[in-house]
């Protein structure tokens, strides 16, 4: 209408200027390439969803720098799935969203049974004050010199979710400029390490000991900024390789099924597209595996 330059305005002002009174901006549509370049900076989490025009692909690619293979996955995802990007995720990729379940927020909310309790709470609950006791007697006639604190166990490790969304993730971090530097001064340091071994002889032992204690001191905080780069490129490479196979047995299944010719015909499409996933996802195999050589 006659006001849409001014709300335009009014919006570029809110996102460009807003974050510094405590506003945000969230906003959606379904035409990438009509919203304006400065409220499309302005986006640090993005989320997107299946787009089939191809000007609106062309848009986000450029903005986003989506490499071709990714651009032409959103053209063709399913619904449900959509690409991520942004502080709110750990690292860009295709992601699948749960169903959602919505309710009136002015209703009155319905009151729900207590689940019965399991059988470990009866039992916890019907013996807690013997074991209680039963504690008190041992601590009683153990020692006072076998006393020990008890070992704490470390918490286990939790594993990261893998999915085969992750085998088209991004790779351009670990081609960065910090990573590199990173790379490249954990080079230095290992030189220097072994400069110092073959000088040892040159030197105090106290100097000698001082020396390798310090470059042995910047060698672990360098692998330490590198692991989580490498631990991503672990899963990412397990995730491809997880993809190659998958695409494998869906091309046997598909060429198995294709005994007629109406079968072969009517799957020519679905083959081709395996097979030149088959071709991207080998590419970024070896491209993965380069990174990881170079974190060795």
């Amino acid at each position: 209408g006659k006001h849409s330059a001014l709300t335009l305005t009014w919006l570029n002002t809110l996102a460009t200027r807003g974050r510094k009174r405590g506003i945000g901006l969230l906003f959606t549509t379904q035409r990438p390439q009509l919203i304006s370049k400065t409220l499309l900076s302005q986006a640090e989490n993005k989320i997107i969803l299946r787009i089939e025009y191809t000007a609106d692909i062309k848009v986000v690619s450029k903005f986003m720098g989506l490499s071709s293979s990714i651009a032409s996955r959103i053209k063709h995802l399913d619904r449900g799935v959509a690409y991520v990007e942004g502080p709110f995720t750990e690292s860009p990729g295709f992601v699948r969203i749960g169903p959602v379940k919505t309710t009136h927020l002015g209703e009155t909310p319905q009151p729900k049974p207590r689940p019965p309790p399991s059988l470990a709470e009866v039992v916890r609950y019907i013996s807690a004050e013997p074991l209680e006791e039963e504690e008190e007697l041992e601590e009683a006639e153990q020692p006072e010199a076998e006393e020990a604190p008890a070992a704490k166990k470390a918490p286990a490790a939790k594993e990261p979710h893998v999915t085969l969304d992750l085998a088209w993730a991004p790779l351009d971090k670990f081609r960065s400029k910090e990573v590199s530097k990173l790379i490249a001064d954990r080079a230095k340091v290992r030189r220097l390490l072994e400069l110092l071994e073959a000088s040892k002889d040159d030197m105090k032992p106290q100097v000698y000991g001082l020396l390798k204690a310090e470059y042995e001191s910047q060698l672990k905080r360098l692998e330490a900024r590198i692991e989580p780069y490498r631990r991503e490129a672990q899963l990412i490479e397990l995730a491809i390789e997880a993809a190659i196979k998958d695409r494998e047995l869906r091309l046997k299944q598909a060429e198995e099924e294709a005994q007629s010719l109406i079968a072969r015909v009517s799957s020519v499409r679905l083959r081709r597209r395996l097979r030149r996933e088959l071709s991207e996802l080998a590419r970024r195999l070896a491209e993965v595996r380069e990174v990881l050589r170079s974190f060795s």
